[in-house]
């Protein structure tokens, strides 16, 4: 009965654990595509893309396309991040607004 208790316990936390995530990624996603829209028009001949460095829960370095196309979205966020984004592990997450 005990371990019953404790086993959805422990599945109502890791449920909700996976919501929180999922909120966080969706709103470092917006960032970027935001990000991206920085860009718009003036990046020819590539795209204006936007791009965040998580590490921990915490943007370290964000960037977008500058004009002409160089540097790209990911060197510039990867660039700000400095070494934050190269001691250990993080993230990125890259978005191209429509248009």
């Amino acid at each position: 009965m005990i371990f019953r208790i404790l086993e959805e316990q422990l599945g109502q936390k890791a449920k909700e654990a996976k919501e929180t995530a999922k909120a966080a990624d969706l709103r470092f996603m917006q960032l970027a595509l935001a990000l991206g829209r920085r860009g718009l028009g003036r990046t020819w001949p590539n795209p204006a893309v936007g791009a965040v460095i998580v590490k921990d829960g915490v943007v370290v370095g964000r960037g977008w396309t500058q004009p002409g196309g160089r540097p790209h979205a990911e060197v510039e966020a990867l660039r700000r991040a400095g070494d934050a984004a190269r001691l250990s592990a993080s993230t990125s997450a890259c978005g191209r607004p429509p248009g």
